[in-house]
């Protein structure tokens, strides 16, 4: 019985302690950086592109200068996770709307692609 209850109190004293650390700096951005798309043709290769969206109307959403599409990195539990940012070029101090994508744990390649030509899709055409 004893063991169990030093397991339990080491157990009680540690992870709260190990929970404050991580805690502290979850959600930090510790990388920013404008992703660069690849070719559709390169896309094709590693992404299911072909199901989501034409080349015209790939090659049409990369080259809006009015989005821009960046790659983070944010620590969670002392991890870094990437992230993606699709969003307007100029930006007021209104409020916009966001769409968050949570991918599950498996893992992918690059998604990128495929993530912005299904945010074009739903934000519509034009500058809506």
């Amino acid at each position: 019985m004893r063991p169990v209850v030093l397991i339990a109190l080491l157990f009680t004293l540690v992870v709260p302690s190990v929970a404050l650390a991580s805690d502290s700096t979850d959600g930090t951005i510790v990388e920013r950086e404008t992703y660069q798309f690849p070719s559709y043709e390169k896309a094709l290769q590693t992404t299911k592109i072909r199901d989501i969206t034409s080349k015209e109307e790939y090659e049409h959403v990369i080259r809006d200068t009015n989005f821009e599409f960046q790659r983070l990195k944010y620590l969670s539990d002392g991890l870094k996770v990437t992230a993606h940012l699709y969003k307007p070029t100029r930006v007021s101090d209104s409020k916009l709307p966001a769409i968050i994508f949570n991918r599950g744990s498996f893992i992918l390649g690059d998604i990128a692609p495929e993530l912005v030509s299904s945010g074009e899709q739903l934000r519509g055409s034009g500058n809506t």
